[in-house]
């Protein structure tokens, strides 16, 4: 695995990879992303435009969505789920900027941001999450 994760850094030192669940068709995930930062989206989309055909895998772009309603992220002493995010938006063309309140938000714990990324990326898609999301204000 960190040989893995050594090979993408090469390429872009913002790449990262999870390996996902395996398909109906019998075929496992491979997904590259980005970790959300929109300056690696290029090199994702050629990495993976250009990766050979595997009877066995599926290389896949950015975080899927995942159907999930129940998803808890765990970080340090944080732990998130759908339920403690409530959110407010405004429409800015094609970009929606949020207010996002986060029970029991601590502005100088990273873990609650880090954690509402995944969470973010999780329901709509890292492509998604960082190309109609605008401004993320958060807060109590």
């Amino acid at each position: 695995m960190a040989e893995i994760s050594g090979r993408l850094h090469e390429i872009d030192e913002n790449l990262t990879y999870e390996i996902g669940t395996v398909n109906a068709d019998g075929k496992r995930e491979f997904i590259v992303s980005a970790d959300g930062l929109v300056d690696s989206f290029e090199t994702v989309e050629l990495l993976c435009g250009k990766a050979p055909v595997y009877s066995n895998w599926i290389i896949i772009p950015f975080r899927p969505r995942m159907n999930s309603d129940s998803l808890e992220i765990s970080m340090g002493d944080v732990s998130l789920s759908y339920e403690d995010i409530y959110f407010a938006y405004e429409s800015n063309g094609q970009i929606l900027d949020l207010n996002v309140y986060i029970q029991n938000y601590d502005q100088d714990d990273s873990c609650y941001q880090f954690a509402y990324f995944i969470l973010l990326d999780s329901l709509i898609g890292e492509y998604d999450a960082v190309s109609k999301i605008g401004i993320h204000t958060l807060g109590r």
